[in-house]
């Protein structure tokens, strides 16, 4: 069961623009994040894998993404070293939440 804390997030940061450009596209490539967001391939690819493990986003086809749990305009980030913190929920998820 994910534990809850709140803050507020970054809105200037690379996460910010990539999880602002997935809410708008729904469904998308990472050329479609790198042309909206200007962020390199790695950070895109890295912080995509992380929503997809957590359940935010689904796979559609090979590269292609769905976005499946839009919780509001502040993007979940890394927590710790392989965790995530939606930062609109407040909860935090750990790898023992994918098991």
């Amino acid at each position: 069961m994910p534990r809850t804390l709140t803050k507020k997030a970054n809105t200037g940061t690379k996460q910010a623009k990539i999880w602002a450009s997935i809410r708008i596209l729904i469904r998308f490539r990472y050329a479609d994040l790198e042309a909206t967001t200007e962020a390199p391939r790695r950070t895109i690819s890295t912080y995509v894998f992380l929503l997809a493990k957590y359940g935010y986003l689904r796979r559609e086809k090979y590269a292609v993404f769905v976005l499946q749990r839009d919780t509001g305009p502040n993007p979940p980030i890394r927590y710790k070293s392989n965790g995530l913190r939606d930062m609109n929920t407040g909860e935090i998820f750990t790898p023992e939440d994918t098991k």
